[in-house]
């Protein structure tokens, strides 16, 4: 379906002026604009209803998408870029929806803080993985968003995620350039996967 401006621009067939290149090139511009906008307010109606659901099984990889739409401006503020490495099934963990997500939105922060311009970030969703000593059923039970930067200088500042992930009964590790928060997934008496 054409807008006003099309039909404007076709009165009297195809534009032959430069302006009218113009703004066919502007109108081309604000339809990109306008689907961005509408992915966008797919992604924060979402983001709002996670709040309905104080305890729940979230996918990781779902939300992951959602907050690489979400930061997209903030990256590319930052004059970064992110590369968003998914697998194709869920991994699920048990939580609060709103704060998994904003434990991501504050990790992916925290690691754009130390970042240099130009410096691209990684986002990966990882299944059976956990913190360093942590083996067997406690491992096989987690799930690691892992978070890092090519050029990373500082040790990402995890003072504001560090409230949100204790919530979630999760942990974090910070090093140079990196971050990774571990979640539990929802199992079982038997440590079958929920």
């Amino acid at each position: 379906p054409g807008s006003l401006a099309d039909a404007f621009l076709n009165l009297n067939g195809p534009p032959r002026l430069r302006s009218g290149d113009k703004l066919a090139q502007s109108l081309q511009h604000i339809r990109a604009q306008l689907g961005r906008g509408r992915h966008l307010l797919l992604m924060l109606n979402r983001f709002a209803h996670a709040a309905s659901h104080p305890s729940t099984r979230c996918d990781l990889v779902h939300f992951a998408r959602q907050i690489s739409v979400l930061a997209e401006r903030m990256v590319r503020m930052g004059e970064c870029k992110l590369s968003v490495e998914l697998e194709d099934e869920p991994v699920p963990v048990f939580g609060n929806a709103l704060m998994v997500m904003q434990s991501l939105y504050l990790g992916l922060g925290a690691v754009l803080d130390g970042c240099a311009a130009g410096d691209t970030i990684s986002l990966r969703v990882l299944r059976g993985d956990g913190p360093d000593g942590v083996q067997g059923e406690a491992c096989r039970r987690a799930a690691t968003i892992r978070i890092s930067a090519c050029h990373g200088k500082d040790e990402p500042d995890v003072t504001r995620l560090l409230p949100v992930i204790a919530e979630l009964a999760g942990s974090c590790r910070a090093d140079r350039g990196a971050l990774e928060l571990y979640y539990q997934r929802p199992c079982d008496k038997s440590g079958d996967e929920l």
